[in-house]
Order: C-alpha cells, then sequence, then structure tokens
C-alpha cells in the first residue's frame, strides 16, 4: 500500500511564492537601473557637443550695450549680416575723431536698413576709462572685465596700433575688409558698403590719385596699443629748442661786419637776424 502524499500547505505556497516574486521584482528593478545608469552614460558620451557659431568662437557668447543689452553675437549672423570690429580707446586722439564719423556711417546704414552692426573691442587702461567712451556709442562691446578674451580677438587680428575698423561677414567670419577707417574717409554715407576687397582696393586707388594735401584731421598718427602716443605726453621737440641759427654766430662773427660792402637791406637787420660777435665793440 503506497503511503498518502502529505497534502501541501496551500498557506506555506503562497508565502514562497511571495518570497520569491518578491526577490525576483528586486532583482530586477536593480538591472532595469544599472541599464538604465549604463544606457545614460553611453548616451552621454555619444551625444556631439554643440558647435559655437564662428561668432561665437571669435567673440564668445555674449556682447553688450551702452543701456546694459546683453545679446549673443551670433544673432547679428543674418541674410547679408556684416559686422565691423573696432578696436580704439578713450586716450587715443585718431579714435576719438574716428568714432563720430563712424557713429554717423552707422545710423546711416541703420536707417537704410543694411545689415550692420559694430562690437567696440577696448584698449581702455580702466574701467571708468572705457565705461566713458563707450556711453558715446550706439553699438555693442566686449565688457571690459573679459580682457583676456579682448586680447585675443586683439592678436587674431595682428592689430598693432589702433584705431582700426575691421568689416567681416558675420556669417563666416571671413574678413571683407582691413581697410574701414580709410573707407569711412573715402565713403562716409557707405555707398560702395560694405567695401568688399575689390571694390574697396578700385575705390582706395581712386583716393590716392584724387588725394588732396591731408587734413589736421585726416593726418593724425597711428598709436601703438601698448601706451599713449608720446607726442600727446610732451610738446614738439622744435617747440623746445629755438632754430639752430640762433644758438651759434654766424661764419663771418669773429670780425666786424664790412657794412660798406654789403647791400642797405642788410645793414638794417635786427641783432636777433644778424648775430653780433661777442667783443666786436672792442675791435680796434
Amino acid at each position: 500500500m503506497s503511503k498518502p502524499t502529505k497534502a501541501q500547505d496551500p498557506s506555506s505556497s503562497k508565502k514562497h511564492k511571495s518570497r520569491v516574486s518578491s526577490i525576483d521584482a528586486s532583482t530586477v528593478k536593480n538591472t532595469q537601473a544599472d541599464t538604465q545608469d549604463n544606457s545614460n552614460m553611453k548616451t552621454a558620451a555619444a551625444k556631439p557637443k554643440i558647435a559655437l557659431h564662428p561668432l561665437e568662437q571669435l567673440l564668445g557668447t555674449s556682447v553688450k550695450n551702452a543701456s546694459g543689452l546683453t545679446v549673443n553675437p551670433k544673432s547679428f549672423a543674418v541674410e547679408n549680416g556684416v559686422l565691423g570690429l573696432y578696436f580704439a580707446a578713450n586716450w587715443c586722439p585718431p579714435c576719438r575723431t574716428l568714432t563720430p564719423k563712424l557713429a554717423l556711417l552707422y545710423d546711416e546704414l541703420k536707417t537704410s536698413d543694411r545689415k550692420f552692426e559694430v562690437v567696440f573691442i577696448s584698449f581702455d587702461y580702466s574701467q571708468e576709462s572705457f565705461t566713458q567712451y563707450f556711453s558715446k556709442m550706439p553699438w555693442y562691446a566686449l565688457d571690459y572685465s573679459e580682457l583676456d578674451k579682448r586680447v585675443e580677438v586683439a592678436e587674431h587680428f595682428d592689430i598693432k596700433g589702433i584705431p582700426v575698423l575691421i568689416v567681416i561677414d558675420a556669417n563666416s567670419c571671413e574678413v571683407i575688409t582691413l581697410n574701414g577707417r580709410e573707407m569711412i574717409a573715402l565713403d562716409p554715407k557707405g555707398s560702395l558698403f560694405p567695401w568688399k576687397l575689390e571694390e574697396a582696393e578700385a575705390a582706395l586707388d581712386t583716393l590716392i590719385l584724387q588725394e588732396a594735401p591731408a587734413s589736421p584731421a585726416n593726418s593724425t598718427t597711428e598709436v601703438n596699443d601698448s601706451k599713449p602716443p608720446e607726442t600727446g605726453n610732451k610738446p614738439p621737440e622744435t617747440g623746445n629748442k629755438p632754430p639752430e641759427t640762433g644758438n651759434k654766430p654766424s661764419e663771418t662773427g669773429n670780425k666786424p661786419p664790412d657794412a660798406g660792402n654789403k647791400p642797405p637791406e642788410e645793414a638794417d637787420k635786427s641783432p636777433e637776424e644778424i648775430p653780433t660777435a661777442v667783443g666786436d665793440s672792442n675791435t680796434e
């Protein structure tokens, strides 16, 4: 006779299943979490960095105007957009001459709906000087605190003196002309703007052929970017000493002038014009 099979406790079976189910769920949960973490890591590693616009690479991600409005320079990258990079400083006399002319051109182009913007890169020696000068400008600037970026941009374009206005394509950052300052003198209302290379060269050739004697406003000397021009700190050398002819006697100064052999007009000249030799009055 076979032994009767021991009846299984239904409650025991349920506990076992519950215990197993609980363990399995925990294991699955942990596994899923690990899988998700690994997936996120792979996604982060595989996700490429967002490429910066050429203007962001050149100028950073923010410029501001004198009112404090901050924008990303890539916003200038519109169709047919043109950007002027203006290197200048408050202490530089030629800069103070050029800035109002550039402002007039800026307003003229804005009025005619030309896609032109300017960013000022300062060479000022203090925040106060920068703020004072920038307050007169209607365009944008790299913040004065961004010294490294200002130096980087200046070195990128090999700036040796100021003022300099470089005109670039706002989409590609390709240089249109390095001679913006000269073009403003030639084309103050921007009739030839944006002064593409061939047009600019032809226009400059015309200017050279027709150039009149330079006025004081246009003949100022380029200044070095490392210090203010020396001519602004001291008078010209010729102002510190009289002409050489006033410091030494004439070649005939060792003997009395022969009044009888000279024309009448020479005898009538003042002592400053014809110096009298020392000791002539004692000559017998």
